[in-house]
């Protein structure tokens, strides 16, 4: 995903998860996570992230972190950190010391389709990447227009290690 990530190739990033879930996964629950339209959680992400930026920019921030709970509905937060790490430090704990938090949207039918397990099964695996890539995607094309601030926004899944950057000052 990283790769993805890094040129900021959000439709290649789904594109190519749908392809490892239909081909590792069943191609009907592939179609279904295809079929969730994100429209309305793209709006509510970029506006929540609008204002996580103002705070971050009001602190000083060098990171704002968005962190969302698979095995919750897709729960999730912002967080403003004072602190941040380059991934070369291989240290993501400055995510878990924020200074300020907003209440994230949820995605209920993204939980709905989640299996549990994470990646015990081929299957489970192919489907639920699917499910991360799309988010991913959804939040980078929330990130495009706040790239050139001089702080990192960053996400990642509850417990995931290591955090990903999606735009890094």
């Amino acid at each position: 995903m990283s790769l993805y990530i890094e040129e900021r190739n959000w439709a290649g990033l789904e594109s190519n998860f749908r392809q490892i879930a239909e081909s590792i996964s069943e191609k009907e629950y592939a179609a279904k996570i295809a079929e969730v339209d994100l429209s309305n959680y793209q709006k509510a992400l970029c506006a929540q992230l609008s204002l996580i930026i103002k705070k971050a920019l009001n602190l000083d921030a060098k990171a704002v972190y968005f962190e969302y709970d698979l095995d919750n509905d897709w729960q999730s937060h912002f967080f403003v950190c004072q602190e941040y790490n380059p991934p070369a430090i291989g240290d993501d704990e400055w995510a878990c010391d924020w200074v300020d938090e907003l209440k994230g949207e949820d995605l209920r039918s993204f939980g709905d389709l989640y299996l549990p397990g994470f990646d015990s099964t081929e299957s489970q695996k192919g489907a639920n990447l699917y499910l991360i890539a799309r988010t991913i995607s959804t939040f980078g094309r929330c990130c495009e227009k706040f790239q050139d601030n001089n702080f990192a926004i960053c996400m990642a899944f509850h417990d995931q290690d290591p955090v990903m950057r999606i735009y890094e000052p």
